[in-house]
């Protein structure tokens, strides 16, 4: 998934960096509306998140132009005010979702997936295909119960397919969803990623071609009609070729604890970095 922040305040964009990227999230920031708006007109962005206040133009405003525009990338309007009046105008304004600083990184990140989720297809978190089941909110992937260790890439890649199941990516578009603008790589970086992710799906028993080349065209998932019907392991009989269904399992507490105190690690850095440099800065006026 591919977020676009627009966000003046180095402070609160390095922040949102940190609570979005430790999430698997590709993050690119800008400081002005205009500049927001050349990337939103040439890039697919799947989420917008926009301070009211820029230097060039007002926050709802450029929402207003986004929606005049007919893009219906989902916006949160980040604020200093939290009247009921402010909050109107950005709703009415075309935004999704107001929120105001500071904020707590937790709720971000569940308004975040919430978003998210109801500009999908389907609103289910966990994607199921065959015996392969993948939760996004954990990246926690197995197939026939035996658990796959995939990179970050790796996990947004195969999300990104088992969200666009009909779908055929070229490199090009694969690039463009997960990586941000400033570290998108080459595309044999994505052959490098495809042929890792195959290679650990054969390794649990995953039949071999579920992620297909389309020669000349890109890449795609097979679809579940050529490939031959296995039982669930959770209960006897057939399953549909594509469903998505409600985690059996909630995160254990010690994996919600470790990522809880991994996230505040690196807001802790953040601010270290930033008290560092504005101390500095004091000391140069001296």
């Amino acid at each position: 998934m591919r977020i676009l922040v627009i966000e003046p305040d180095e402070l609160t964009a390095e922040v949102l960096v940190s609570i979005l990227s430790h999430q698997n999230y590709a993050v690119e920031v800008t400081i002005d509306g205009q500049t927001g708006w050349e990337l939103i007109d040439v890039y697919p962005y799947d989420l917008l998140i926009i301070e009211t206040h820029l230097p060039d133009m007002q926050g709802v405003d450029l929402c207003q132009k986004i929606r005049s525009h007919h893009y219906q990338t989902p916006v949160i309007l980040l604020t200093d005010h939290s009247s009921g009046h402010d909050k109107a105008i950005g709703l009415d304004a075309g935004a999704d979702d107001y929120i105001v600083k500071p904020f707590d990184w937790e709720e971000l990140s569940a308004r975040v997936r919430a978003l998210l989720r109801r500009s999908s297809i389907t609103a289910s978190p966990v994607l199921e295909w065959e015996n392969l089941r993948f939760d996004p909110t954990s990246c926690e992937v197995t197939y026939a119960g035996k658990p796959l260790a995939l990179t970050a890439k790796e996990c947004a890649l195969l999300e990104l397919f088992l969200r666009n199941q009909r779908r055929v990516f070229n490199c090009n578009a694969i690039l463009e969803h997960l990586w941000a603008y400033e570290e998108m790589p080459g595309e044999e970086a994505v052959r490098t990623h495809i042929k890792g992710l195959r290679q650990k799906l054969k390794a649990v028993g995953c039949p071999a071609g579920l992620i297909e080349t389309v020669y000349g065209i890109g890449y795609r998932l097979r679809p579940a009609s050529t490939q031959k019907k296995m039982p669930d392991p959770g209960s006897p009989g057939s399953i549909d070729s594509h469903r998505e269904i409600a985690p059996r399992n909630a995160p254990s507490s010690c994996s919600l604890q470790s990522s809880h105190e991994q996230v505040l690690q690196i807001m802790e850095n953040v601010w270290d970095w930033q008290r560092n440099k504005l101390s500095w800065r004091v000391k140069s006026w001296q």
